[in-house]
């Protein structure tokens, strides 16, 4: 018996790409996502501190200062990882912003910001916010319709009472950038109502694109647009404990028209960020960078998800593993804040995935998966605390399949009914874990279970086998013991209530309820041990041949198998177990 568990276990960890049905090595070159590249960027940064570099964006009159060469190591090692030369600088600045360069130092003979500076590095050119595309939610927008809206108020005479036409002769840029016209009217007036009037803008064209409108980065997007006119470095006259800075008055706008909190806690260190001057910060780095694209945008998303307010708020679904990043940041900060003690920070880690995550353990192997594939990119502290962190519970995942799968062939079951019973695990898992989460997030009584996962719900195409291709699933939910049952819910009751408002407003929190369920086991192909260990066991005990144990674990694996790629993992994984197998036996 042990030497078949130690030869499955082996077998289907020992390369990483086995792990998981997500293409890891086109990741690993940057192929739809980035991650890989924020591990390489957060290696630089914590490498740099420990060795007393100054990453601090400084007012020196100096050619170069240590920053510099930071960022010149932090974009190679975003490249390497597949990156271009704009989402390289991007994800660069904003890494950097967050360990805590700041982000602009200097008036505008010598002044330097952190966005320019690492798309300079990076060799991007410039493109403007209205070129710039959203993080995608379904669809995207661009930060088009912040600058029309803008534009249009400006045109009007909308943003500030002061008309340039009327400004005396020999009355210079001088008395604009940093006068009392400027300071007391023009800036405070410009950033309020501009800031107000791009947030706005982006909030209607995410409606409009029949996206959810996310407030923090339609904010950003107003703050970016806006700071494309304002003077970037002027004072602002404060009232009270208000800003003294454009970045900061344009992000207090922007972070009140999307009803922002007024402070957001970074997970791990609980560092407070000021909100207004964290989404004017990100609005100039952003206004700064060159023509990032869909993934870098999408990974700028995913980095800032590492706050515990709901507005950046950490998953409580694994996403696909392309997705996972915050982690990173996480794992940087610690680093940075609680000087190198990598098992503080990876217990504080593990901590965050054990309280909010609908299946712990799955979310931990996955961060696990990712940070392994990371080491093959570029070795470094980031992907050694994340390691270290989750090695306990990939080990402890893969024996007790390993086992329970032995015990089960041993008594007669098929590797089909195997395979199968560790899917209903996984199922009631993720049912038992978002009526645990759902009950605390909002007071009442909740369950839920998904009566039905089927494929072919709409479509009659052979792809559509794969359930998550399309879906038909069914989910029970009950509400403080009132019992709701969803027939259909992605193809049925999703549309219906989206098209009828009223409707859907009747029945929101028992839809967030039944919804969050069915995108946990959507995502589950992020790991695929319930179909891969079995499959190894079955092959190392004599039952079947490689072949005909990847088959069998493709046709029960229901939630690991959802989308194509068990099959060939199991196969492989099955043929490395068995090799395996014989040469320990032999000795």
């Amino acid at each position: 018996m042990n030497n078949i568990i130690a030869a499955a276990m082996a077998a289907c960890s020992a390369d990483v790409n086995l792990m998981s049905n997500d293409r890891l090595e086109a990741l690993s070159k940057g192929h739809g996502m980035l991650n890989m590249a924020v591990f390489g960027v957060a290696d630089v940064i914590i490498e740099a501190v420990h060795a007393g570099r100054d990453i601090r964006v400084r007012n020196t009159d100096a050619r170069t200062i240590p920053l510099d060469d930071v960022i010149k190591k932090a974009v190679e090692a975003a490249k390497t990882a597949g990156a271009d030369a704009a989402n390289a600088g991007l994800i660069t600045a904003v890494m950097l912003y967050l360990a805590g360069s700041g982000v602009q130092a200097g008036v505008p003979v010598g002044n330097r910001k952190l966005g320019a500076m690492a798309r300079m590095a990076a060799g991007a050119d410039r493109c403007g916010v209205a070129a710039m595309p959203s993080p995608k939610f379904g669809n995207k927008v661009s930060g088009f319709p912040a600058v029309q809206a803008i534009y249009e108020a400006m045109c009007a005479g909308r943003l500030t009472e002061v008309d340039g036409k009327n400004l005396p002769p020999g009355v210079g840029a001088l008395f604009i950038g940093h006068s009392a016209l400027g300071e007391d009217y023009v800036f405070p007036q410009l950033c309020e109502n501009a800031g107000r009037i791009g947030t706005e803008a982006m909030l209607s064209a995410m409606a409009g694109a029949a996206m959810r409108p996310d407030p923090f980065i339609a904010a950003v997007f107003g703050a970016a647009a806006t700071l494309e006119i304002v003077h970037p470095d002027a004072y602002v006259t404060p009232e009270g404990d208000g800003p003294n800075n454009t970045a900061r008055a344009v992000g207090q706008a922007a972070a009140k028209t999307a009803n922002l909190p007024k402070t957001m806690t970074l997970m791990v260190t609980n560092q407070k960020f000021d909100t207004a001057a964290l989404v004017g910060d990100l609005g100039l780095i952003l206004k700064d960078a060159g023509g990032v694209t869909i993934p870098g945008m999408l990974c700028f998303k995913d980095m800032l998800s590492c706050f515990a307010e709901p507005a950046l708020g950490f998953r409580s679904t694994t996403p696909p593993l392309g997705h996972i990043a915050a982690e990173i940041v996480l794992a940087m900060k610690g680093l940075i804040e609680w000087e190198n003690d990598e098992n503080r920070v990876g217990a504080a880690i593990v901590s965050i995935i054990k309280e909010g995550r609908v299946d712990p353990e799955m979310g931990l192997i996955a961060l696990n998966t990712v940070a392994r594939k990371a080491e093959e990119v570029r070795r470094g502290p980031t992907s050694r605390l994340l390691i270290k962190a989750t090695d306990p519970y990939r080990i402890k995942g893969l024996h007790c399949r390993a086992v329970k799968a032995f015990n089960e062939l041993s008594a007669g079951n098929s590797l089909e009914r195997v395979v199968r019973n560790l899917e209903e695990d996984r199922q009631r898992t993720i049912e038992d874990g978002v009526s645990r989460l759902l009950s605390a997030q909002l007071g009442r009584d909740v369950k839920v279970e998904m009566t039905k996962i089927a494929p072919w719900g709409r479509k009659k195409e052979a792809w559509a086998r794969f359930w998550v291709l399309d879906m038909d699933v069914d989910v029970r939910v009950v509400l403080d013991g009132e019992e709701y049952f969803f027939e259909g819910l992605p193809n049925k009751v999703v549309p219906r209530a989206t098209l009828n408002p009223d409707e859907g407003a009747d029945i929101k929190d028992q839809l967030l309820i039944g919804a969050l369920p069915v995108m946990e086991a959507a995502l589950a192909a992020h790991t695929t041990i319930n179909g891969t260990v079995p499959a190894a066991v079955a092959t190392a005990m004599g039952l079947m041949d490689p072949e005909e144990a990847a088959e069998q674990a493709q046709k029960a694996a229901y939630l690991s198998g959802g989308v194509p790629g068990l099959k060939v993992a199991a196969q492989e994984v099955a043929e490395r177990a068995l090799m395996i197998y014989r040469v320990m036996s032999r000795e």
